[in-house]
């Protein structure tokens, strides 16, 4: 049996990491991976007594199992009870509805661990960053009242394929069949719950819509960012009908160069008491 500490839920030694800039040139990665967390470690989960892959669970029709194969079915299962209360959403919708209503603390009340190998290969826990949880932690109950969607369809994920550097348009037109006659201006502009420029030179501009899927609302917006890197939004405030949809703009301006990402956050706080939250990560370059 599991033992739970205040320290759950940590970000597991298996759990898929964001990009690992060392490695590679990540000059186009404009969006931020992983997006969310959800259990995965020790799973009392259904288990084939045909499975020859396990040899303690042999036989057995239940297993404690762990991996990202586990944290899947559990976002699954909360997607099917979203879809159900609103059959009408989009899977962007969903997904924003997810990633928006997170949690980045654990039972203790501190900031999410991650589970780390020292350098005398022991475990050791180091606060989490985006890079390790996404948006942060699912939040089931508050998902299902997100208050605002950040919604995409096709012709937003066609955008976005058409403006991303290095992708060559004839394969875009032989797997989708459709033109690149869209652009979103750049890759960063996707209408998605977190906001990832890995280049920022100077200033850069980027634009998100939400659309209020409650009652009538007035969210007042404030950013937070390392201090290498002024955050502003436009506007700082805004009501919103049921249904209706509204841009906004967040003004991203370099400050100083750390040689590394830097994170922070936007935060809309409703009259009514609903709360969105999307991550930020951006890299200054001086050119």
């Amino acid at each position: 049996m599991p033992i739970l500490h205040k320290s759950a839920p940590e970000v597991a030694l298996f759990s898929a990491r964001g990009p690992n800039i060392k490695d590679f040139n990540f000059q186009d990665a404009d969006l931020l991976k992983p997006d969310i967390l959800a259990p995965g470690s020790l799973i009392w989960a259904a288990w084939s007594p045909n499975g020859t892959d396990e040899p303690n669970f042999v036989g057995e029709g239940f297993a404690l199992i762990s991996g990202t194969s586990m944290a899947a079915p559990h976002i699954a299962g909360i997607a099917a009870l979203l879809k159900h209360k609103h059959p009408r959403w989009s899977p962007a919708a969903i997904k924003s509805a997810l990633m928006t209503t997170t949690t980045k603390l654990d039972r203790g009340g501190r900031p999410l661990q991650e589970q780390q190998y020292s350098e005398t290969e022991a475990m050791k826990l180091v606060t989490a960053s985006p890079f390790d949880y996404g948006s942060g932690h699912v939040d089931p109950r508050s998902a299902l009242d997100p208050g605002l969607i950040f919604d995409a369809g096709y012709q937003d994920y066609l955008g976005f394929l058409c403006t991303t550097p290095g992708i060559d348009i004839h394969e875009i037109k032989k797997y989708t069949n459709s033109p690149c006659n869209t652009t979103i201006g750049f890759p960063s502009n996707f209408n998605t719950p977190s906001i990832t420029i890995s280049h920022l030179v100077s200033t850069q501009t980027v634009t998100r819509t939400v659309t209020n899927v409650a009652e009538e609302e007035t969210y007042v917006i404030t950013a937070r960012m390392h201090p290498s890197i002024a955050i502003e939004t436009r506007p700082s405030a805004m009501t919103l009908r049921p249904g209706a949809s509204r841009k906004f703009s967040v003004i991203l301006t370099a400050r100083s160069v750390t040689g590394s990402y830097s994170f922070g956050s936007i935060t809309m706080k409703g009259s009514r008491g609903h709360k969105v939250v999307i991550p930020v990560v951006a890299m200054v370059h001086w050119r």
